[in-house]
């Protein structure tokens, strides 16, 4: 399986990262973006049947409850990683929410986010999201996202064919075989490779 596991399914090897380290990753670095702030976090999930996004979010949950008292968490909903369903979402999100202070992007969608946010982000909101693209580079460079949590694709790849390739006697290397988990802010964004 690759990015998102199912570890009941008969599968020979698990490819990605640990989904739920990436969302108390995303929880730790929304804590210390917003620390002493008050007001609303809101968690956008592209499937709510994929566990890597149930994973994400319920890490992400983990850590505001644990280290965020004086914000509220709420759901944005499930975007199907569709960029127009992602519009339309946050924009409502950000019409009814007058607090909203953070936004965890813990799926797909993010044109669609960043094209709502363009229209309508309140002062100061900070949102993290998922992997290095076009769409999330130009929303780190424009400062409408701070951070992204990414998975190296290159290594995704060699690993899933080291995978296939494997002889059925050796086992999946399990934990130990996770990919590490990369936050890529502003200020230490690669060279674009598109």
């Amino acid at each position: 399986t690759l990015v998102s596991d199912a570890p009941q399914a008969r599968r020979s090897a698990y490819v990605g990262f640990d989904n739920f380290a990436a969302g108390r990753t995303a929880g730790a670095l929304m804590a210390q973006f917003l620390v002493q702030k008050s007001g609303t976090v809101a968690v956008l999930v592209g499937h709510l049947s994929l566990r890597d996004h149930l994973d994400r979010r319920s890490g992400f949950e983990q850590v505001i409850d644990e280290r965020c008292p004086d914000l509220r968490l709420v759901q944005a909903g499930a975007c199907r990683d569709l960029p127009d369903l992602a519009r339309t979402l946050v924009a409502d999100l950000v019409a009814e929410t007058p607090d909203l202070v953070g936004l965890y992007v813990a799926g797909a969608g993010n044109r669609g986010v960043v094209a709502a946010l363009a229209k309508a982000a309140p002062p100061g909101l900070a949102v993290i999201g998922h992997e290095l693209t076009e769409v999330t580079r130009a929303a780190l460079l424009a400062g409408r996202y701070h951070a992204v949590i990414v998975q190296d694709t290159r290594e995704i790849a060699r690993r899933a064919l080291e995978a296939v390739l494997r002889p059925e006697t050796e086992e999946d290397p399990g934990p130990e075989g996770l990919l590490a988990i990369q936050i890529v802010i502003k200020e230490n964004l690669p060279p674009a490779h598109f």
